[in-house]
């Protein structure tokens, strides 16, 4: 895959991912429950261009050149982006627009959101394929958060960012009702800021760029709360925190397990303090310090994964070396080099 194509196709999943949160902007926004919506038309737009590119390249590549591994796997998530997009349609004709969380765990829409993962994460296969690590970074980055927000958009119903006020005012950890609300929360929590973190792994390896895990983690928490008209922007500054911490420390090359175990640790103690000034919470104090260190062990987890499995940083792709020239045969060696070759 070409520099070009990478770009493109980060181009088309940004497309298909835009109107996928305009979409869920506008279930949550009580807009019109119907198939034929502009969002819905920004989503298959974006997935009808990224069709026609790959067909028209595939009469541009010079023969000989051949298809990267990953192209296959292009192939079959368009296949599955197609069919979850029929499927999308024929379920809403037969069974109506879903309404909730139904809509998140409907498996049509889960096939639209595998065929957009493996669009969105085409350029990361070239670059395995030996593409080179400088020329594709911020490629590789952007690939990542794509991704990550395709995934997250379907994990809606536990994510931190989309707390709301009634839940953080639950004050009682005793009764059944209280304990089911503050524990739902809590996993939100966890869940988030664990998903944030494994993502943030992902960057180190493959996108070693300075700010990156920062502004990613920016865009998804932005992507999250946009979806809700923006009420809860301020957590943003929770999730840039925790990003920021990461860069910081792996700029300074400290140990994985470190890393991650206080970008985790700050994100959620960001997270906590600006849900309480902002929102206002009702917990007992035990509940945020208690998930803040839940959290930090998270991070150390995953930090000691990756430093068993040897993940925290990829090698950089060797640029290609030009082959030494070959002194010439020197004259009394003529004819036995020629009669060599």
């Amino acid at each position: 895959m070409q520099r070009r194509d990478r770009i493109a196709f980060l181009v088309f999943s940004s497309w298909i991912t835009i109107g996928l949160y305009l979409d869920g902007w506008a279930h949550n926004n009580d807009k019109p429950e119907t198939f034929f919506t502009p969002w819905h038309g920004l989503l298959y737009s974006g997935f009808a261009v990224s069709v026609a590119w790959s067909v028209l390249e595939r009469f541009r590549r010079p023969p000989g050149l051949g298809n990267y591994e990953g192209d296959r796997w292009l192939a079959v998530g368009g296949a599955m982006f197609a069919l979850g997009g029929i499927g999308d349609f024929l379920w809403h004709s037969l069974f109506g627009i879903e309404v909730g969380i139904e809509g998140l765990l409907s498996p049509t829409h889960l096939l639209l959101m595998m065929g957009g993962l493996l669009a969105a994460t085409s350029p990361l296969r070239a670059h395995q394929a030996g593409a080179t690590a400088r020329t594709v970074a911020w490629v590789n980055g952007a690939s990542i958060t794509i991704a990550a927000a395709v995934v997250a958009f379907f994990l809606q119903f536990l994510n931190a960012f989309l707390v709301d006020a009634e839940t953080l005012a639950t004050a009682d950890s005793v009764g059944d009702e209280g304990q089911v609300v503050q524990s739902f929360a809590i996993a939100g929590v966890l869940i988030t800021v664990t998903f944030l973190t494994g993502m943030a792994l992902l960057l180190r390896r493959y996108a070693p760029a300075r700010g990156v895990v920062a502004a990613s983690f920016t865009v998804l928490a932005l992507g999250a709360v946009g979806m809700h008209s923006f009420e809860n922007v301020a957590l943003v500054l929770a999730a840039l925190a925790g990003g920021l911490a990461i860069d910081a420390l792996t700029a300074r090359d400290a140990d994985v397990r470190l890393v991650l175990g206080a970008g985790a640790g700050t994100l959620t103690a960001a997270w906590c303090a600006i849900a309480a000034a902002t929102i206002g919470m009702a917990w007992p104090a035990e509940l945020p310090a208690g998930t803040t260190l839940f959290a930090m062990l998270a991070g150390v987890g995953l930090g000691q994964i990756a430093t068993s499995f040897e993940l925290q940083r990829a090698p950089e792709s060797p640029e290609p070396v030009a082959p030494e020239p070959v002194a010439p045969a020197a004259t009394g060696d003529r004819y036995l080099a020629s009669t060599a070759t």
